[in-house]
């Protein structure tokens, strides 16, 4: 989970790491 913070800075990302974060909560 760590490993998305940086991505997540990266703010173009954001979108793409909130969707893979849906799929691993689900």
């Amino acid at each position: 989970m760590n490993g998305t913070v940086p991505v997540v800075r990266d703010g173009h990302k954001i979108e793409f790491t909130l969707e893979l974060g849906e799929i691993i909560l689900n």
